[in-house]
């Protein structure tokens, strides 16, 4: 802990050893995490965004006539939409497109992000090449088959689904343990457990998957529900359930 006239001038003298670009070309924003009792030092949690980054999102926001309040990360968005105020150390996989991205979310903050090259993307690919599909019409035939396989389990086990998209799980999993096993290892978190696993993303549905890092893990892992906190008509249930996982950043 330091005086107040002086932490933001130590704050930016830290930052400034980690920054890709020089500091006046950032914007800086941060929060004073809470610590583990007794314990003397000072966690701060910073986001630091190029300055045109910025003046790039500010312009469109004008242009488009609306007031832009503030602008910040999807972490946060995510850890709001699918955390909200639980304080438990947890982690959120959203599996894009083209990567994965793992944050550890812990007192209610996004605390660390690591990011993998794969995501529904790839599974397109090897289902293509696997079934002779055209990749145009890849998206129509996982999203038929992957419904047949989560409402008949039988018709393919667990075993033999997962064996078959090993090059995309395994990679998924190893992430998952080795990001828990870093943060565990800091100062201050000795001894926490995590307590979940929370999916989300366009590929968040991937049959089995949820169950396999919970098996794995010995923890829990579902898919995120966005809409949990969002009141809305129940006829529309069905529809959210089945966009959530793509809309949690937004929501």
């Amino acid at each position: 802990p330091v005086a107040k006239n002086e932490f933001e001038k130590i704050l930016k003298a830290e930052v400034k050893k980690l920054l890709p670009r020089p500091i006046e070309e950032m914007t800086l924003d941060y929060q004073i995490l809470p610590g583990a009792e007794g314990d003397k030092a000072q966690r701060v949690l910073i986001n630091a965004v190029a300055r045109d980054v910025v003046v790039f999102y500010t312009q469109i926001f004008q242009k488009a006539g609306i007031t832009l309040d503030a602008l910040e990360s999807e972490s946060t968005a995510l850890e709001r939409a699918l955390i909200g105020r639980d304080q438990n150390l947890a982690m959120i996989v959203d599996m894009g497109a083209e990567h994965t991205n793992f944050f550890i979310i812990d007192g209610g903050a996004a605390i660390t992000h690591n990011s993998v090259e794969i995501g529904g993307d790839r599974v397109d690919k090897m289902l293509s090449e696997a079934f002779g599909i055209d990749l145009d019409l890849v998206g129509r035939f996982k999203q038929d088959w992957f419904e047949k396989l989560l409402t008949y389990k039988n018709s393919v086990t667990k075993e033999e689904f997962l064996a078959f998209l090993r090059p995309i799980v395994e990679p998924i999993v190893k992430e998952i343990e080795y990001s828990f096993d870093l943060y565990l290892r800091q100062s201050g978190n000795i001894g926490k457990r995590p307590e979940k696993v929370v999916l989300t993303g366009g590929a968040a549905f991937f049959p089995f998957l949820a169950e396999y890092i919970a098996d794995k893990f010995n923890l829990k892992c579902y898919v995120g529900d966005p809409w949990g906190r969002i009141v809305y008509q129940d006829g529309l249930k069905t529809t959210l359930h089945a966009i959530g996982p793509r809309m949690s950043v937004a929501i």
